[in-house]
């Protein structure tokens, strides 16, 4: 039986193999990444639609079968968890799309551009499949001056401003609604991170192209996730995603440069490794690498919040330290105080 992980690298790698099984890193993974914890404890359940759309609609496991016919098709008893896991996300999406639609559509009309950001831009223009990115809420990314216009639009339609912490607006605000009785979130983005994380992303350049280059993309989605301590798998499926459809014009680069000028240089450094470690090595590049410690360091502390999650703890001190280790020197020199201050005055 092919283990969950098995399965991912044999999508990602169209059939050709299994996974790095010399890497420390992925045979751990495999052993985290278990059917047993996935469906019996709850492990990275967000992983199953996709598992269910590899498995059900696309042939890389028939593929390597041929070859390797000795190794079993798929996992029979956990086939019908997948499938209510798949139909359940693509009920939901359906309808959280659909909202998008109108809400984007609307502020178009109004003269006013937003950017969808994150699960739904990856789930109807990056997944083969919409159900396959499952979505908690909907992101779009405003113009600052224009967020107040954006707010009286979203409650003329019905949405209702949620109450947010102080420290949450100088991110985004947050309206909800419930079509179908499906309850739905907005995040309406006025940034990208919050200055006190020492993160400088170039939002000019999203609002006079309309949209997120390739390699500003991976930038985004490789901060997002370290500064979330990598929790959910599925955000290392994310940047597999959108490599692999512009593996062929990605300028690794143009990505390094402005992973400088944005402060996420070794939060980028390190998401690709993590990613050609566990799902899909990549032999594009050769510019660009975390030092032997740093690297076996962070994967270390991947592996403990993994852990952790697993034991259901909120891996929040872990988290942080991840996130704060991958900042520049100079940076976190600056950061510690002004971090202080944000989060106790």
């Amino acid at each position: 039986m092919f283990s969950p992980l098995e399965i991912l690298n044999l999508y990602y790698s169209d059939g050709r193999s299994t996974g790095n099984k010399d890497n420390w890193l992925w045979q751990r993974m495999n052993k985290l990444l278990s059917w047993e914890n996935m469906l019996e404890r709850g492990y990275q359940t967000d992983l199953c639609p996709l598992l269910y759309y590899i498995i059900e609609k696309t042939d890389v496991i028939e593929k390597y079968s041929k070859t390797n016919p000795t190794n079993a098709i798929n996992p029979t008893n956990a086939i019908n968890i997948l499938k209510q896991h798949y139909y359940a996300s693509l009920a939901r999406n359906m309808i959280l799309l659909n909202e998008l639609n109108h809400v984007v559509k609307e502020l178009n009309n109004q003269g006013i551009q937003a950017v969808v950001l994150k699960g739904a831009h990856l789930a109807e223009h990056v997944y083969p499949d919409i159900a396959c990115r499952p979505m908690g809420d909907l992101d779009i990314l405003i113009e600052d001056e224009e967020k107040e216009r954006c707010y009286s639009i979203l409650q003329n339609m019905g949405y209702k401003k949620f109450r947010e912490d102080p420290r949450q607006l100088i991110l985004h605000q947050s309206f909800y609604k419930k079509p179908f009785g499906i309850f739905v979130k907005i995040e309406l983005h006025h940034a990208l991170a919050k200055d006190v994380f020492m993160v400088d992303f170039d939002l000019d350049e999203v609002y006079s192209k309309g949209r997120i280059s390739t390699e500003y993309y991976l930038l985004y989605l490789s901060w997002h996730m370290v500064h979330h301590g990598v929790a959910r798998l599925l955000w290392l499926c994310d940047f597999v995603e959108v490599l692999k459809q512009n593996i062929d014009t990605v300028r690794w680069n143009i990505a390094l440069e402005k992973g400088s000028l944005f402060k996420v240089y070794k939060h980028f450094l390190f998401s690709r490794e993590l990613v050609n470690s566990i799902l899909f090595p990549v032999t594009c590049y050769n510019n660009g690498r975390l030092g032997s410690f740093s690297d076996y360091f962070s994967k270390n502390l991947f592996l403990k919040i993994q852990r952790k999650i697993l034991r259901y703890q909120y891996p929040k001190e872990l988290r942080h330290l991840l996130s704060t280790y991958l900042m520049q020197q100079v940076d976190i020199i600056k950061f510690i105080p002004r971090y202080v201050r944000y989060r106790f005055f």
